[in-house]
């Protein structure tokens, strides 16, 4: 499995496909947020790229999309247990960590041996990708951290001293939905940690070893939300998709205000039970519109605008059922009957999406380039490509359209609760400012 490994820095099978998964993933998310681009390190310096883990196959695949440079994962050995899916990983530079229950022969050496190959891509400046926390969770909580990295780049530096410089980037990946088409994604990439000093301060030693981690974790930790007390996750959640879709707040603001939720439910004398029961009592009634307690609190200014909007983007949007509605129902299908752990419903979305519709089209434009001439092909690409972007407007529009008649009439019909929501929302915001004292 690891015998075909080379201390390699670049993939052609990796540059070929990033441009077009990298479109793709621009079509998928509805916005799509880079923050700090400018502190990943530049060629040649040896880089150890963490992140927090939520989401599946997505998060290594948006780090290889938005990293300048080539990342090499470090991923769960199981993957790689079929011949032609091996070849795929090992193009897209990706290496198999072993683990106990993989059940391999001398597991200790094996890893070993792909450290080996690790420090040595380093030592020709590649970029390592690894996920701390060794496992993935779709909630904003991040979970402990191994000690996988910290035995790395010890081992890296005591068997080539040059590699004293490496550089540990912090990349935030925060998500507005783990499953959903047409959701949101930011990116925060902190400043670079630079290992030089530690190691001449801190000898090679277990305690050591936990100690760069616990410094590594504080970094990641100020590029993400970390919702805290776990115990009350709901709550602080529904708090934060709150503060996002109606406020301008920023993310270092939104981080203090639910951190200062959280400090309040989880003291003594507190609201944190009623403010839950009120949460539960909202979304289970607002459970048939497909809406949550935040979506009460959204306001749609100008709906004739939106709806003559909507009348001039129907036609494009029926023409776009027309070109990609067989791609599109052939994937919803497939991620439907296929894919069952939620944690990879996003990234087979993805993938399986971009198989269809590139195969799809290819077919189509093939079929109209040989029959009436490759200009009216190029006419049906262009054609999908402006139908299918304008209608993923008018989906949007529409959606947001309905879901506001829908709230508006929950609010007449179920007034009492409706009061009950304003009020929890108010005492929410209230516990939310910093200042705020119980």
């Amino acid at each position: 499995m690891i015998s075909k490994l080379k201390p390699t820095t670049r993939s052609f099978l990796y540059a070929l496909l990033h441009p077009w998964v990298s479109s793709a993933s621009r079509v998928f998310y509805r916005k799509f947020r880079v923050e700090g681009l400018e502190n990943f390190p530049k060629n040649g310096t040896p880089t150890i790229l963490i992140s927090n883990h939520q989401n599946g196959l997505m998060d290594p695949l948006l780090c290889c999309l938005i990293a300048p440079r080539q990342v090499h994962f470090l991923t769960r050995a199981d993957i790689f247990r079929k011949p032609f899916i091996r070849s795929i990983m090992t193009g897209m530079n990706m290496m198999p960590i072993f683990r106990q229950h993989d059940r391999v022969p001398d597991m200790i050496g094996m890893n070993q041996r792909v450290f080996e190959i690790c420090i040595e891509r380093l030592r020709r400046g590649a970029v390592i990708g690894l996920f701390p926390e060794g496992n993935h969770g779709n909630k904003k909580v991040l979970r402990p951290f191994k000690k996988g990295m910290a035995r790395l780049v010890y081992l890296a530096q005591e068997t080539h001293p040059e590699l004293a410089n490496i550089q540990v980037v912090p990349f935030g990946l925060d998500y507005s939905s783990y499953e959903a088409f047409q959701s949101d994604i930011t990116v925060r990439i902190g400043k670079p940690i630079s290992l030089h000093d530690w190691f001449a301060e801190h000898p090679n030693d277990p305690k050591n070893q936990s100690g760069l981690m616990h410094h590594v974790r504080g970094e990641l930790l100020k590029s993400i939300y970390d919702l805290r007390p776990s115990g009350h996750y709901k709550l602080l959640a529904e708090a934060l998709v709150l503060l996002e879709q109606t406020t301008k707040s920023g993310f270092e603001e939104n981080k203090l205000k639910i951190q200062a939720l959280g400090r309040y439910i989880d003291g003594d004398d507190n609201n944190g039970p009623q403010l839950e029961h009120t949460l539960e009592k909202v979304k289970t009634s607002l459970a048939a519109l497909k809406a949550g307690p935040h979506d009460l609190f959204v306001q749609y200014n100008h709906p004739i605008l939106r709806a003559i909007a909507l009348l001039f983007l129907l036609p494009f949007t029926l023409c776009a059922l027309v070109i990609h509605g067989i791609p599109y129902a052939l994937t919803a299908y497939l991620v439907k009957n296929m894919i069952k752990d939620p944690h990879f419903k996003s990234s087979f979305k993805l993938i399986i999406g971009l198989l269809s519709f590139t195969l799809f089209h290819g077919i189509v434009f093939g079929a109209v380039g040989a029959n009436f001439g490759w200009r009216w092909g190029l006419v049906y690409l262009l054609s999908a490509l402006v139908c299918g972007n304008f209608g993923l407007i008018f989906r949007r529009m529409f959606r947001a359209m309905k879901l506001n008649y829908r709230t508006s009439k929950w609010k007449k019909q179920n007034a009492r609760l409706w009061t009950e929501a304003q009020a929890w929302k108010k005492e929410l915001f209230l516990r939310m400012t910093p200042k705020h004292k119980a």
